[in-house]
């Protein structure tokens, strides 16, 4: 299938975004951890003006690179692990032992070989839809007053609404909560177990369809509280209407 469809641009395009948006937002981490990390493994494959951006920052397009390795994925270049259970046929096997496991190496026949040449292509095997969820836009909203405290902007029979303009990371992300209460869901054992049945079932639900949005940087939650529901959603500022 990747053979057949060949590279696409917009593929590489997206993988240079999300990775361009890791690396410009990226969380502290602890000094020692990072500067073992980059000394360790980084600093070895990239030269030294790139240490810090070379594992997340992608500057060019190589179809032909890209299409040489695909042709170098064929059975014959493969390496197959078997693992096995320890039965009786097996323990007879003279091989060899590495850490106290017995081992064999053998070569495929050629028959398999030409079996898994001609196997075919995977019908359910496709490739992915361009991801909706990449934000684009990053400019942060000014604001002339910010409150040190919560600010309730909605209050009524039905809701209460807080806001907090972040003063202190200033990042163009959005962080929303949701707590909905419910005597209801606490009132019984039964209620009880569907509310529970409901969030889990709302999760799975949502797992293909979250999946794009999680590489995008956006994050959801839902789980059960003693009061009914709690929902949650961690994003780009952008990305938080989609």
């Amino acid at each position: 299938m990747l053979k057949r469809e060949g590279p696409q641009q917009w593929i590489f395009d997206e993988f240079k975004d999300l990775s361009a948006m890791t690396f410009r937002f990226k969380g502290k981490e602890k000094p020692r951890n990072y500067t073992t990390q980059i000394t360790s493994r980084v600093i070895h494959k990239y030269s030294l003006s790139e240490v810090l951006s070379g594992p997340y920052l992608m500057s060019e397009f190589q179809p032909d690179l890209i299409t040489m390795v695909l042709d170098k994925l064929q059975p014959d270049r493969m390496r197959h692990v078997s693992i096995f259970a320890n039965s009786g046929s097996i323990a007879e096997i003279k091989g060899h032992y590495v850490f106290w496991l017995k081992f064999l190496v053998e070569v495929v026949f050629d028959e398999k070989m030409i079996m898994w040449s001609k196997c075919g292509e995977n019908e359910n095997l496709t490739l992915p839809e361009k991801n909706d969820f990449i934000p684009t836009d990053f400019e942060l909203v000014t604001r002339k007053k910010l409150a040190s405290l919560p600010e309730l902007i909605k209050d009524s029979a039905m809701t209460q609404l807080w806001f907090k303009q972040d003063d202190t990371y200033v990042l163009p992300k959005a962080c929303i909560n949701f707590e909905l209460i419910s005597s209801l869901g606490r009132s019984d054992p039964v209620n009880c177990n569907l509310m529970y049945l409901f969030v889990s079932l709302f999760k799975d639900a949502l797992n293909e369809y979250a999946y794009d949005a999680e590489l995008a940087g956006l994050h959801y939650g839902l789980e059960c509280t003693i009061y009914g529901m709690s929902a949650s959603k961690l994003c780009y500022s952008t990305s938080q209407f989609n």
